[in-house]
């Protein structure tokens, strides 16, 4: 296999990438639509809602279910969409970081990025790939540190509930979770002391922008690697 028929597989891979990353933003923009189109018929319905000749119980009992509504339509639904759509961007991040891995075939490597030592499949690619492949990773650093951390708050959602560890002063002890709370505070609520919610979509927009930096910057270097190489 030449080297021209290689990069013009690399391109392709790069093209489909980015096909998903289209199909991301653009379920993400309709699921934000819909959100808004059943809050503002709960607005609608919540505004025509006159209560009258309730006693002072039956009246508690209406505005308690009420305030379940509310919860349910301005919390939760947002939360159950974007949560889930979160942690469906982290795996597109997994398979396309372990795709461009296997971009490297066409090199004579004696070892597989499954072979490398690391505590996650992270540190085994960005092992591989800087030690073995000898990609020079320096212009996606900043990128791959964003992308770790927004990776710390998909851990929270699927391994610990929607959950974040705080301290005696009830702030979040990771850092890096702290500094994302502190940004995107439309987008993540906490409720009481612990448990979050993700309630907007911003974070899941430049979420998918920083895996886009990284992937792109990735074939990028892998594309210039192929073209000094002698076929």
């Amino acid at each position: 296999m030449d080297n021209t028929f290689r990069l013009s597989w690399l391109r392709l891979d790069e093209s489909m990438f980015l096909h998903e990353v289209d199909a991301f933003r653009d379920y993400i923009l309709k699921s934000i639509e819909s959100i808004k189109d059943v809050q503002t018929e709960f607005e609608k319905d919540w505004k025509n809602d006159i209560v009258r000749d309730l006693d002072e119980e039956d009246e508690f009992i209406f505005r308690y279910e009420e305030e379940i509504e509310i919860n349910k339509t301005f919390k939760l639904i947002p939360h159950i969409a974007f949560s889930s759509l979160y942690i469906s961007i982290s795996s597109l991040f997994e398979s396309s970081i372990k795709n461009a891995c296997k971009s490297t075939s066409h090199l004579p490597l004696a070892l597989k990025w499954r072979d490398m030592a690391g505590n996650s499949d992270f540190e085994k690619v960005r092992s591989f790939l800087s030690k073995v492949a000898l990609v020079d990773l320096n212009p996606i650093n900043e990128p791959w540190a964003k992308v770790m951390s927004y990776y710390k708050l998909r851990n929270r959602i699927v391994h610990h509930g929607s959950k974040v560890d705080v301290d005696n002063n009830k702030k979040i002890i990771d850092k890096d979770l702290q500094g994302l709370f502190t940004k995107y505070n439309s987008s993540l609520s906490l409720q009481g002391e612990e448990d979050f919610l993700v309630t907007d979509s911003q974070i899941l927009l430049e979420y998918l922008e920083a895996i886009k930096e990284i992937i792109t910057g990735l074939y990028k270097i892998l594309q210039e690697r192929l073209m000094l190489i002698k076929p």
